[in-house]
């Protein structure tokens, strides 16, 4: 069988600060939305670009789950693309959508 290789060190630098990002995102995301559905008006401004950039990094997270290796039930790091594919869109995927 050819050796995945195309996958992120979940340990990574990278990663790290990867995660901390999606975590600001979650929480403007959390606390900006409420206010501007329920006392702004829908208009093409910044903010508006600002949620589409947002929009976009929770897109690219979803694409990196699909390349990000987890830990199996022992323990042991999963490499294998295919299972890594598998076990995301029977795990977060849905959700992540």
């Amino acid at each position: 069988k050819k050796q995945d290789i195309l996958w992120l060190d979940p340990k990574s630098n990278f990663m790290a600060k990867w995660d901390m990002l999606t975590v600001l995102l979650l929480i403007y995301t959390a606390t900006v939305t409420p206010y501007e559905v329920g006392f702004l008006r829908v208009r093409v401004d910044g903010l508006f670009f600002i949620n589409r950039l947002v929009d976009l990094l929770f897109l690219m997270d979803m694409g990196f789950n699909f390349i990000l290796p987890f830990c199996d039930s022992f323990g042991n790091l999963v490499t294998d693309c295919a299972l890594i594919r598998r076990n995301y869109l029977k795990g977060w995927f849905f959700p992540d959508l």
